[in-house]
C-alpha cells in the first residue's frame, strides 16, 4: 500500500456568517421582508432602523431603491446613495455619520461591488468607534443585507475593498459577511449590459483564481468553481446575444455567488486580482475590466510558477470552459502537460473575452509604461523582492496587454 499523501487532498474550510441567499426573477419584496422575520430574527434587539447604501444611477435612473423602500416598510430609514466606483472612504465616512445621527441598525446595500463593500466598510468602521478592535461579537456589529446587481461576487466575502488616495485599501473582519444575499434577475436587467458582462468577467477570475491560490487550494468547494466556469462560460454569452432575457441574468448571478461562496479567506486571490487591485483604484478601471485585461496573462504566469497540485488544479477547468473535453483524471505528474492544458484555458478567456466584446488595453485607460514596474511590485508583493525577475516577468505581462494580437 502507497505511504506517499504528499499530493492527497488535505486543508481547512470555515463556514462564514451568510444565513440565506434568496433567489428568482422578482423576488426581491418578499424576499427582504424574511431576511428581516428569519434570519434577523434572533439579532437582539432585531433590527428595526434600515439604511439603503447605493449608487446615483440605480437611485435616480431606475425604480429599484423605490422597490427597496416599499419592501422595508416602517424599516426604512432612509437613502445614501453617494457611493461611486472604487468606493472612496470620504463616502464610507460620510455614511458611518448618518448611521450614528439616525441610529440605523441595519443596512441594505443594493447595486454592484463598491456599495457592497461600502456598507461593509461602515459597519466596521461604526463598530471600531462603539467597541473597540479588541472585540470581536459578531451581534456588535450593524448587519448588512446585499441586493446584488452586478455579477462581482461582493457579497459573498468578509472583505471590504475601498480607495483611499486613489490607492486599494481596506478591511477585513468574520462579522462584515452579509447575512443575507437576494439575487434578482430582474433587478439586475437594470445593469448596462457592458458592466453586467464585464462583472460576469470578475466572477470567472474569482472560480480560475479559486482553483491555484497559492497555498490554498480547496478541495472541499473545487467542484463547485468548475460548475460556476461552465454556466459562466455558456451563459455570458447567451446573454451578450439576448441581454433582455432575465432567466439568463438570473442564471448568471447565481453562477457569480457560487464563483467565490462562502469566502472567508483575506486578501487577493491570485495575480489577476492583485494586479486589479493596483489598477482599478488608481486609474478608475472597473474591476470587471481589469479581469478582461490581466486573467489570461495571469494564468500563464501561473503556469510557469505553480506547484503540481495547483497545477493540476487549474488543468482540470479546461473542460469546463470548452464545448468539450475529457473529465478523466490527470497526472499530477506529467507537468508538461499540465501546463499546456493550463494555458488552452488562458486562450478560452482570451477568446471569451473578444466574443463579449470586452477587448481593451491599458493605453485606453490612460496608463503610463512608467508605472508599469510599481504595479508589478505591488502584485508580486514578498516573492518580488526575493525575486526580482518575477516582477520583471510581471512587467512583461502588463506589456503584453497593449501589444496587437489575434484573439485564440
Amino acid at each position: 500500500m502507497s505511504t506517499n499523501t504528499a499530493s492527497s487532498p488535505s486543508g481547512v474550510w470555515r463556514n462564514t456568517l451568510h444565513c440565506s441567499i434568496r433567489y428568482g426573477p422578482g423576488c426581491l419584496a418578499p424576499s427582504l421582508r424574511s431576511v428581516f422575520e428569519e434570519d434577523l430574527a434572533l439579532l437582539s434587539p432585531r433590527p428595526s432602523r434600515a439604511l439603503i447604501i447605493t449608487g446615483k444611477s440605480l437611485s435616480t435612473k431606475t425604480d429599484v431603491i423605490h422597490q427597496v423602500r416599499s419592501a422595508l416598510g416602517d424599516r426604512y430609514v432612509a437613502t445614501f446613495d453617494s457611493i461611486s466606483q472604487h468606493a472612496p472612504v470620504e463616502a464610507i465616512h460620510e455614511a458611518v455619520e448618518l448611521v450614528k445621527r439616525e441610529r440605523i441598525d441595519a443596512l441594505v446595500s443594493v447595486g454592484g461591488g463598491s456599495p457592497i463593500d461600502a456598507a461593509k466598510a461602515v459597519s466596521y468602521l461604526v463598530h471600531q468607534e462603539r467597541h473597540g478592535e479588541d472585540d470581536n461579537e459578531p451581534r456588535n456589529f450593524i448587519p448588512s443585507i446585499a441586493i446584488p446587481t452586478t455579477l462581482s461576487s461582493a457579497e459573498t466575502t468578509q472583505n471590504s475593498g475601498f480607495t483611499r488616495d486613489g490607492k486599494k485599501t481596506g478591511v477585513s473582519h468574520p462579522a462584515l459577511v452579509p447575512r443575507a444575499i437576494i439575487l434578482d434577475g430582474e433587478v439586475a436587467m437594470h445593469t448596462p449590459l457592458w458592466l453586467f458582462l464585464s462583472s460576469g468577467m470578475r466572477a470567472v477570475d474569482h472560480a480560475i483564481e479559486c482553483l491555484y491560490r497559492p497555498g490554498d487550494v480547496q478541495w472541499l468547494l473545487r467542484g463547485q468553481y468548475l460548475a460556476a466556469l461552465r454556466e459562466l462560460f455558456v451563459m455570458l454569452r447567451r446573454c451578450k446575444e439576448k441581454p433582455d432575457d432575465v432567466d439568463t441574468r438570473q442564471r448568471l448571478q447565481i453562477a457569480a455567488v457560487t464563483s467565490l461562496f462562502p469566502e472567508s479567506r483575506k486578501g487577493a486571490l491570485g495575480l489577476s486580482h492583485g494586479l486589479g487591485h493596483a489598477l482599478g483604484s488608481s486609474y478608475s478601471i472597473p474591476h470587471g475590466i481589469t479581469s478582461c485585461l490581466t486573467l489570461a496573462g495571469s494564468i500563464r504566469y501561473t503556469t510557469r510558477h505553480s506547484t503540481p497540485d495547483r497545477l493540476a488544479s487549474l488543468a482540470e477547468a479546461l473542460p469546463f470552459v470548452v464545448s468539450s473535453g475529457s473529465l478523466a483524471p490527470i497526472d499530477s505528474q506529467d507537468l508538461e502537460k499540465l501546463r499546456e492544458q493550463g494555458n488552452r484555458v488562458a486562450d478560452e478567456v482570451d477568446r471569451l473575452v473578444s466574443d463579449l466584446g470586452l477587448t481593451s488595453t491599458l493605453a485606453e485607460y490612460k496608463v503610463p509604461q512608467s508605472a508599469l514596474r510599481g504595479i508589478a511590485e505591488h502584485a508580486a508583493g514578498p516573492k518580488g523582492k526575493e525575486d526580482p525577475k518575477l516582477v520583471d516577468e510581471i512587467v512583461q505581462l502588463l506589456e503584453d496587454i497593449d501589444q496587437p494580437k489575434s484573439r485564440a
